[in-house]
């Protein structure tokens, strides 16, 4: 069961996609959750970033009774 009084350090893979306007910071463990998403001209992450990562137990599940990546 979850404790929110326990504070767990977790590093998490990065993958990182960008073009000509958009950088986009993706995190695959998570179940794809877009984590930053920074307009180049401005250099502005357009998306709240909470410094605290919340990971969820139902992603996991979900993606496999649907077929996805395990």
């Amino acid at each position: 069961m979850y404790d929110g009084s326990v504070t767990v350090t977790q590093d998490y893979q990065l993958l990182v996609l960008d073009n000509d306007y958009l950088q986009v910071t993706i995190l695959p463990e998570l179940g794809g959750r877009v984590y930053q998403l920074i307009y180049k001209a401005t250099e502005n992450n357009e998306l709240y970033q909470n410094p605290v990562i919340k990971p969820t137990h139902w992603g996991r599940s979900i993606r496999t009774r649907i077929g996805g990546w395990p």
